[in-house]
């Protein structure tokens, strides 16, 4: 499972009280899940727009962009969290499936898959452009980013 957490608010939910998880095996691909902190629970949310498993997920205070997956696809969801809607994307600049992501709120960097490549998914247009490489190449990472407000 992805998850991405947004900072701000939206759609009259708190953001930053909620995660969206998204996709996976076993036949649940497009499949979501909204988990509520202060509650502790979950409760289905609408679907994706393409079902996937080994994806990654990066977003802000209005969508979440899920993108890659296997079988080394480029296709993007964008999921807008006040409606519980999911839309097709502008595809990743490159395939990859075992892809990490992290964003802040201008725009979502999927990186990895086994290569060193990274893209740069711009939330407002919906444009994916290549990015600088990793410093290294993998499969299966994670990726992060500060808290805004963090300064490094």
């Amino acid at each position: 499972m992805i998850i991405s957490i947004p900072w701000g608010l939206s759609g009259g939910l708190k953001v930053g009280a909620f995660a969206l998880f998204g996709g996976g095996g076993s036949g649940s691909g497009s499949t979501t899940s909204v988990y509520t902190y202060a509650s502790n629970t979950a409760v289905a949310g609408g679907n994706l727009s393409y079902a996937a498993s080994y994806l990654a997920a990066a977003g802000n205070s209005t969508v979440g962009v899920f993108g890659g997956g296997y079988f080394s696809v480029s296709t993007t969801s964008v999921y807008t969290y006040a409606s519980n809607i999911a839309v097709a994307g502008g595809n990743l600049s490159y395939s990859a499936m075992y892809l990490a992501a992290a964003g802040n709120s201008v725009v979502g960097v999927f990186g990895g898959g086994g290569v060193s490549t990274t893209s740069v998914y711009t939330y407002a247009s919906n444009i994916a452009v290549a990015g600088g490489n990793l410093s290294y190449s993998a499969s299966y990472l994670a990726a992060c980013a500060p808290n805004p407000g963090v300064n490094w």
